[in-house]
């Protein structure tokens, strides 16, 4: 009978790197990598629990189970190689080692290509014939061209208009004040496309405070690339939220990232705009509302724009989860591609939040994985925050690869 992944095992190989001896493998790859002078690999999550998956099928199929070679399909890549190997050794740190000095030298020369930027390792001790199971996955990330359109700058900043204070919308807030929601769209002009792939910029600050003018200069950069950027204001409350009201401000904030959407669509033609290639880009309270525009389904349906869709294409976020909503209110069905970057402790949350360690943030990727959506997780290390979403943003050479991969740039000119 196969072996069932269980939730209980999933956790256990999150906090335990996934196995006994795994680190040993873990830390041969990456020193081998980087003695070849290509580096070490990011450590993926996702290809973790593949990894621990195939160790545990590969432990079934000597046992008989009829049992798929595996796919990898819910994580972005352009290329993945596997290799599972075994060790008799009682040892589980010294079975890791045999399994790497017997390694075929051709196994050896794969695993130190240039080309491999992410790994997932797990070991799995088999209950029918003792031998542990080692499995290494090597994952190759997509790129970017070296330049052009969406890569370097084809506008100068002063052929960027900015579009200041369109209302999107307008909804209660949470104190007196007003109730306008706002955008501001950024365009290049003289361009000769008239249909444009779209980023929307969704400011972080706890759903208190923050604005869309913190992100002109990173709009501006966008569009001088050939996009259409928006930044959006959402609801906020300044004066505090109390820790029963935060699910409800939440909810309202990210009601108000769809209603940013469905304004996009109902105005493309007036700005350009290619409405299957929107991507929502946020961090920290944004990047929960970029989320929710990807995953949730609209909280209050209806209204003068109700007909237009309220999802983007992909959404990006940094510092933030949507983990409590995979009960209450559920995902979609038919999840956007999302990006997640999460640090190792985040430094937002205290140790009595769950979302202090990453692994409770991931629980919100693996659920799209589940229902077959695509996610990617990186974690980064040490504590901190946000690693800031702008074109030369410190990841920005992980998520514009992403964004060009998931909004089919390559075909948008």
């Amino acid at each position: 009978m196969r072996r069932l992944i269980t939730p209980l095992v999933v956790a256990a190989c999150l906090a335990t790197a996934c196995g006994p001896g795994s680190a040993v493998l873990r830390n041969a790859v990456d020193a081998a990598r980087v003695g070849a002078g290509v580096g070490a690999t990011a450590d993926s999550p996702y290809l973790d629990l593949q990894a621990l998956a195939e160790s545990v099928n590969a432990c079934e199929r000597a046992d008989g189970a009829a049992i798929p070679a595996p796919s990898f399909a819910a994580e972005t890549a352009a290329a993945t190689t596997y290799v599972t190997r075994t060790s008799a050794d009682p040892d589980d740190d010294d079975a890791a080692q045999e399994i790497i000095d017997e390694l075929p030298a051709a196994v050896g020369a794969s695993v130190v290509a240039a080309k491999w930027d992410r790994k997932g390792i797990a070991t799995y001790r088999c209950p029918h014939d003792g031998l542990l199971y080692g499995t290494a996955i090597l994952s190759d990330f997509v790129a970017i061209p070296s330049s052009g359109r969406y890569v370097s700058n084809v506008f100068t900043r002063a052929e960027i208009v900015r579009h200041a204070g369109l209302r999107y919308g307008s909804a209660p807030l949470c104190e007196p004040g007003g109730n306008d929601l706002i955008l501001d769209v950024y365009e290049p002009v003289g361009d000769t496309l008239e249909a444009r792939p779209t980023v929307v910029l969704i400011h972080g600050g706890g759903f208190v405070n923050g604005s869309r003018t913190g992100y002109v200069g990173a709009a501006e950069a966008y569009a001088q690339r050939g996009f259409v950027a928006v930044a959006i204001d959402y609801r906020t409350c300044p004066s505090g939220i109390s820790a029963e009201d935060f699910l409800a401000v939440a909810t309202n904030a990210i009601d108000d990232g769809m209603e940013a959407i469905r304004y996009l669509h109902a105005n493309a033609e007036t700005y350009g705009i290619d409405t299957t290639r929107i991507a929502t880009l946020g961090s920290s309270a944004g990047g929960a509302i970029s989320l929710g525009t990807a995953l949730l389904a609209d909280p209050t349906p209806g209204g003068p724009l109700a007909a237009e869709p309220t999802q983007p294409a992909a959404a990006m976020e940094t510092g933030a989860h949507l983990t409590p909503a995979i009960e209450v209110p559920g995902f979609v069905a038919d999840p956007a591609p999302i990006l997640m970057f999460r640090y190792e402790v985040d430094t937002n949350a205290g140790p009595s939040d769950p979302s202090y360690e990453w692994p409770y943030s991931y629980r919100t990727c693996n659920t799209v994985h589940a229902q077959g959506g695509v996610c990617d997780f990186f974690v980064l290390d040490g504590p901190g925050h946000v690693s800031g979403i702008s074109v030369n943003g410190p990841q920005s050479h992980r998520y514009l690869p992403w964004l060009y991969e998931h909004l089919d740039l390559a075909t948008a000119d």
